[in-house]
């Protein structure tokens, strides 16, 4: 994990409302969609983020990430407290 990515990633994520997926986290910070799904399974993993799956009528489900209430579960995440 490369620490400026990450901060970019988890700064974008605060910015938005509601849950999004590693394309627009992608699109919205200029990284490979992989390089971001690999960013937000890692804070999803580290309980900063929370995971839902929407599934369409075809095709494959989409991973959606949106930020867990961390205030409600603190200070803040842990490992990551100046970013929250």
């Amino acid at each position: 994990m490369n620490g400026a990515t990450l901060e970019q990633v988890t700064k974008f994520i605060k910015t938005q409302p509601g849950s999004l997926s590693a394309e627009e986290v992608a699109d919205g910070i200029g990284i490979a969609r992989v390089t971001a799904r690999r960013y937000l399974e890692y804070l999803h993993g580290e309980e900063v983020l929370q995971l839902d799956v929407q599934y369409g009528s075809i095709g494959r489900p989409v991973n959606r990430y949106r930020l867990k209430n961390l205030k409600r579960m603190g200070t803040g995440s842990k490992r990551f407290p100046f970013y929250f």
